[in-house]
């Protein structure tokens, strides 16, 4: 599993190509299955699936149970790298 988070606040609505959608400001995007070779992913699987979460109308990330962001936005004090010893790379899950 993989996964991002939308920071391109630019884009206001989906055009139905993932690859596009998965960057809207205030998302979150999983993908299951096999990665693509290109990137240097070696997963095999029989599926590729990719989600899309919208969180701009509630929800919010908690990681290592620090909230980082509600409602599509990044809390204000929550820096990835000051709190980057913590939490990992900035905006990237798996």
């Amino acid at each position: 599993m993989s996964g991002a988070i939308g920071t391109n606040y630019s884009i206001k609505r989906y055009t139905k190509n993932t690859l596009f959608d998965e960057k809207i400001g205030g998302t979150v995007h999983f993908a299951l299955g096999a990665g693509y070779p290109e990137t240097g992913n070696s997963n095999q699987s029989g599926l590729h699936w990719d989600m899309v979460v919208d969180l701009r109308q509630g929800g919010y990330i908690e990681i290592d149970g620090v909230k980082i962001s509600e409602n599509g936005k990044f809390l204000k004090g929550r820096s990835f790298r000051s709190e980057q010893r913590v939490l990992g790379p900035a905006s990237t899950f798996g």
